[in-house]
């Protein structure tokens, strides 16, 4: 099967898929890799099997990895991965930390809007790597 450049192959026991990404079980391959710790925010999440095999097919879980909870643990995460490499300049040229809680800023302030327009390269990459499969 060819792969599109709108999703990724996904090698299954007889067969091989390809799952959109505008999919929502494409969230998947970013889900997967975050640590149980931030995965924890949302306790239905956890029970989501590590193969995805079992998610595709079975049908047990994929309310839960097709539902919007699951997309917002994944962007929340990621993007408040992002925000931990943010520099901003001081006053005398300096980059520094940025200031206070990322809760302290609003939606229109620029690098918090790039927090979250950068899970797009994330998952870029990780799909592009097959990083999810080491």
């Amino acid at each position: 099967m060819a792969k599109s450049s709108q999703g990724f192959i996904v090698v299954l026991p007889g067969e091989i898929i390809e799952i959109a990404q505008d999919d929502d079980i494409s969230w998947l391959t970013l889900f997967y890799a975050l640590p149980k710790e931030l995965a924890e925010k949302y306790p239905d999440a956890l029970k989501i099997p590590r193969c995805p095999y079992e998610v595709l097919y079975e049908g047990t879980y994929g309310a839960v990895a097709k539902s919007d909870m699951l997309k917002m643990l994944v962007w929340d995460c990621y993007s408040w991965a992002a925000w931990q490499f943010f520099k901003v300049k001081d006053r005398k040229g300096n980059y520094r930390e940025i200031p206070g809680s990322r809760s302290h800023y609003a939606g229109f302030f620029p690098l918090w809007r790039l927090s979250y327009a950068i899970i797009t390269y994330i998952r870029m990459k990780f799909e592009k790597d097959n990083f999810y499969e080491r």
